[in-house]
């Protein structure tokens, strides 16, 4: 599967360059977020950080183009205790 960026070739070049010191990114209101939106912002950030689509020791393409990503307020990751 080939997936295409929108971003002009100029465009992803300025955004590499602007992000090639960044080591986590942290995304705030991913519930607001549709599915489609967290899909291009993978595709993209894949294209920036990872554009030979390299994989993991299990064969699986890496996330948000290898990046460490963190959404810091996903209900997914809150603590929850028993009272």
């Amino acid at each position: 599967m080939v997936v295409t960026c929108r971003a002009s070739i100029r465009k992803l070049s300025e955004l590499r360059s602007f992000y090639s010191e960044t080591d986590v990114f942290l995304v705030d209101k991913v519930n607001a977020m549709s599915a489609a939106m967290l899909a291009q912002m993978h595709d993209t950030m894949s294209e920036l950080f990872n554009p030979n689509r390299k994989k993991d020791a299990q064969g699986n393409e890496l996330p948000f183009g290898g990046k460490k990503s963190h959404f810091p307020w996903c209900p997914g990751t809150a603590k929850t205790g028993n009272g």
